[in-house]
């Protein structure tokens, strides 16, 4: 399956350029991608503001966690993979569903596209890159 992620900086660059090498989302409710992608999945990446799409990485190891607690520890314990600080974490620590999505072989596109986003999604399943 392929999934489309919308990133702000500098989080964008930082998956790029392979400093960041997991992806988390925090939910208050098990939403989209909560429990959505499995290893082997491609992750392509968009800039917020932009519609060309140049990158995509494989998703090789998911780990979704539920419980305040729970979520909290493992943002600690990946922060340096997910480039978050503690304060990022105390900000989204009341969020009780956790999306954690290490990635691998990030790629530059051979032919870049555009992608008009419609809404407010962060994350889209079932992403046709075509």
């Amino acid at each position: 399956m392929n999934h489309l992620a919308i990133y702000r900086n500098p989080w964008y660059k930082q998956i790029l350029s392979g400093e960041k090498t997991m992806e988390s989302r925090w939910h208050l409710h098990q939403t989209i991608p909560y429990r959505k992608g499995k290893e082997g999945d491609w992750l392509y990446h968009k800039l917020v503001g932009n519609s060309k799409i140049t990158h995509r990485s494989e998703i090789i190891f998911v780990r979704f966690a539920w419980g305040i607690q729970i979520c909290e520890d493992l943002m600690t314990k990946y922060q340096k993979e997910i480039c978050v600080d503690a304060e990022y974490i105390r900000n989204n620590a009341n969020k009780p569903y956790l999306s954690l999505y290490t990635l691998g072989n990030v790629q530059a596109l051979d032919k870049p596209f555009r992608f008009s986003q419609h809404g407010q999604q962060a994350w889209l399943l079932n992403f046709n890159p075509i």
